[in-house]
């Protein structure tokens, strides 16, 4: 019985962005709704210089004044959440492509668990013909081919196996490293 369910550290951020993105739309209309009033009381004061009393003149400056810090904290806010949005992005898609390389490098694994199970059968196989092969080759023009077959396949396979398993082994830690593009299919967060 779990009380706290945690999130995959995919849906984890993508919520943070989403919940970021909510406050910069928040944050875009107040700044939005400050330089209209700004504007406003700019044309304001501009329509009072001459005709009007010093004292009106003085608070249309001081509300100016308060609407023109109000946009530059607004413009500051704005500059930070868009570099956290910037930076949780930028996690969101390393985390999704990590995701991605230990699944591609754990299917190659897995492809290559097969393949060897499916190689050791062949030879197996082909070491249990060998004697056969021998037999029906003292009679058989055909048999000696199947011979020299099934002892090419002795002999050849289980080297080449290694190497393929070293190969394997290799590309797998390529894959997780370096992430390369033919064999990694990032999914991108939108």
């Amino acid at each position: 019985m779990a009380f706290f369910k945690t999130k995959e550290p995919a849906a984890r951020l993508r919520a943070d962005l989403d919940k970021l993105n909510g406050h910069r739309t928040d944050i875009t209309s107040q700044l939005d709704e400050a330089k209209a009033s700004a504007l406003a009381l700019t044309e304001q004061y501009a329509a009072l210089i001459g005709d009007a009393s010093n004292d009106e003149v003085a608070k249309v400056e001081g509300s100016l004044s308060d609407t023109e810090r109000r946009v530059a904290a607004l413009n500051a806010r704005l500059s930070v959440l868009q570099r956290k949005i910037t930076e949780t992005q930028a996690e969101l898609d390393e985390h999704l492509a990590n995701e991605a390389a230990n699944r591609a490098a754990a299917d190659l694994d897995r492809d290559h668990a097969e393949f060897a199970i499916k190689l050791a059968a062949l030879v197996v196989a082909a070491e249990a013909l060998l004697p056969v092969a021998t037999k029906i080759g003292e009679r058989v023009t055909s048999g000696k081919e199947i011979e020299a077959l099934a002892r090419a396949i002795v002999a050849q396979l289980p080297p080449a196996a290694r190497r393929i398993e070293d190969e394997t082994r290799w590309t797998c830690g390529l894959i997780v490293r370096e992430r390369p593009s033919r064999l990694v299919k990032v999914e991108h967060a939108a």
